[in-house]
Parts: C-alpha cells; sequence; structure tokens
C-alpha cells in the first residue's frame, strides 16, 4: 500500500507541476504551445536572409522564450519580449541576465493588445487566429511602414503575405 500511496503522490505532484505551467496560459488568453525548434531556426535564417541583422523584433506571446533566445544567439537583435504571465516574464528574465544578454532582452509582462508597436522591425507572432484579428487594426495603426510581422500558423486577415515559407511562416509587410 505504501508504494501506490508514493505513486499517487508522484502523480498529483507531476499533475499540479504541469497545470501549473500550462493553465496560466490559457487564464491569459491562449494556450502554451513552443513554436517547434525547426520553425524557430528557419525564422532566424529568414532575419538575416531579409537583411534584419541588428534590428528590433517583438515576440508576442513569448512563452519562455524559445524564440527570443534562438535569436538573441544568433543574430545582433534586440528582442521585445512580450507574455502577460508573470511567471513565464520572470523565468524569461533571469534566463536573459544569465546569457548575457540583458542589453538587448527587453521584457513586457502585457497583453500582446496592450503594446505600443511603433518600435516594432519585425514582430513575431505565434497566436490564436483570435488574437491575430484583433491585433490587425492595432499593426495597421502602431507599426512603421515598412515593419514586417512574420506569423506562423495563423493568418492575418486582410492582410497578403509577401512571402510563405514551407515551414508555415507567413511574412507580412506594411
Amino acid at each position: 500500500m505504501e508504494i501506490m500511496d508514493f505513486l499517487l503522490f508522484l502523480l498529483y505532484t507531476v499533475a499540479i507541476a504541469y497545470l501549473s505551467v500550462v493553465l496560466p496560459g490559457f487564464i491569459w488568453g491562449a494556450g502554451y504551445e513552443p513554436t517547434p525548434k525547426k520553425v524557430v531556426k528557419e525564422f532566424v535564417e529568414l532575419l538575416n536572409a531579409l537583411g534584419m541583422d541588428g534590428k528590433t523584433v517583438y515576440e508576442v506571446g513569448g512563452g519562455f522564450g524559445r524564440v527570443a533566445f534562438c535569436v538573441l544567439s544568433k543574430t545582433r537583435c534586440n528582442v521585445v519580449f512580450i507574455e502577460p504571465d508573470p511567471f513565464k516574464v520572470w523565468w524569461a528574465t533571469k534566463r536573459a541576465k544569465k546569457k548575457g544578454f540583458s542589453r538587448r532582452f527587453f521584457a513586457l509582462r502585457k497583453s500582446a493588445l496592450d503594446v505600443n508597436y511603433s518600435g516594432a522591425d519585425i514582430v513575431y507572432c505565434f497566436l490564436t487566429p483570435w488574437l491575430m484579428n484583433k491585433l490587425k487594426s492595432v499593426f495597421e495603426t502602431q507599426l512603421k511602414e515598412g515593419a514586417l510581422v512574420v506569423s506562423y500558423r495563423h493568418k492575418l486577415k486582410g492582410w497578403k503575405p509577401v512571402l510563405e515559407t514551407s515551414g508555415g511562416l507567413r511574412v507580412y509587410k506594411k
């Protein structure tokens, strides 16, 4: 019986740990699903191919920072990391400091709809279709001419992509 109690305790502990990471994403408006590593690699290659090295990338819904840290380690870009979940912002900020990216990493604990995007050269999004639709008008009014929106998986309705990659990235230009 003691082994069974231990296994149940272990199961509950793992379930609580999992839910504490995943559930806040649903509370803040989107579930937690990290961008696949091959898509992150493709995004960084795209930044370099488009001559965006050294520009400012806004990562909307940054999660634990997979995209942000790959961009920081493979380019000279600055990253504005936008994430409403306080735990993920804390984690990413600590990681940026530990990796020596503090001068190029700026974390905002905000909803994607409460951010001013006027400083963005590139906006990276892996968001729900609902949130992409809400951001459309924000991008139209706040992004500077020539800024790029790169969306993984979901379209930015009403905007025509200037490029679509085999990995599922869509590049839009204002």
